[in-house]
């Protein structure tokens, strides 16, 4: 692998803590954020991944 690109999704979820509770946890779907480490832009341009796999592949070379 010579390029990664990351899209991180997280959410805050709840649950009851008690012993005696049935209820599943609850996810807020209202605390959704979204993280490109990278820059959402990159994320999209295949292009531009597959340039930049190119170059690192030219830089290190084949692995086996």
């Amino acid at each position: 692998m010579y390029n990664i690109t990351y899209k991180f999704v997280r959410y805050s979820g709840y649950e009851n803590a008690s012993l005696n509770s049935t209820e599943r946890a609850q996810i807020d779907l209202s605390s959704k954020t979204t993280e490109f480490p990278d820059g959402a832009a990159y994320y999209v341009d295949y292009n531009a991944q597959a340039d930049d796999a190119y170059a690192m592949f030219q830089l290190v070379g084949q692995k086996p």
